[in-house]
């Protein structure tokens, strides 16, 4: 009785993390000004990867 308490309310907990999500699509905006402005606008962060040849 007590493990499938257990695994019914870990389903719940694994199943919320599921729900969060909104979709995974990330639209790739190649110019600084204008992700930052979109980013700005919808409330979410914005994430800036580059990389360095030295």
């Amino acid at each position: 009785m007590k493990q499938a308490l257990l695994a019914m309310i870990a389903g719940v907990v694994l199943a919320g993390g599921a729900l969060a999500q909104d979709g995974g699509k990330i639209p790739w905006n190649h110019d600084p000004a204008a992700a930052m402005k979109a980013a700005k606008t919808s409330g979410k962060p914005m994430m800036m990867f580059f990389t360095s040849l030295g």
